[in-house]
C-alpha cells in the first residue's frame, strides 16, 4: 500500500518536519488515517557525473 498518508509521513520525516510527523502518527493512533510506518516510498535513481 502506498497511500497519501504514507507519502506525507515519508516527506515530512525526510525533511525533519517533526511536528507534521507527530500529527500524522497521532492521527494513526486515533485511527483517523491508515499508513504503513515501514513503507519505503517511491524509488528513484539519482545519476551523478
Amino acid at each position: 500500500m502506498n497511500t497519501e498518508a504514507e507519502q506525507q509521513l515519508l516527506h515530512h520525516a525526510r525533511n525533519g518536519n517533526i511536528d507534521e510527523v507527530r500529527k500524522l502518527l497521532e492521527a494513526m493512533e486515533r485511527t483517523e488515517v491508515i499508513a504503513d510506518i515501514d513503507c519505503k516510498g517511491k524509488l528513484f535513481t539519482l545519476a551523478v557525473n
